[in-house]
């Protein structure tokens, strides 16, 4: 857990840069600045809701169909 991504305790992979950096934030630190996050894996607990597994390509049609169900016919004439 580390609260220096938001302020509020996370998630993350324990990798040597999260040991560098440390896991708690001091009351005159402000959280990681923009960019360092992106070297923090978050391990949220969402991940066990996960079922399957589809490709990119499979997702993207789903989207685009449930969007097409979701506008009315008439919206864009």
């Amino acid at each position: 857990m580390t609260e220096r991504i938001s302020g509020t305790p996370d998630s993350i992979i324990n990798t040597k840069y999260a040991q560098k950096i440390g896991y708690k934030q001091n009351k005159l630190e402000q959280s990681i600045k923009p960019g360092n996050y992106k070297n923090l894996w978050i391990a949220g607990k969402s991940v066990q809701f996960i079922n399957e597994i589809h490709p990119v390509k499979t997702i993207i049609q789903k989207f685009k169909t449930e969007l097409q169900k979701s506008i009315p016919e008439n919206t864009f004439r």
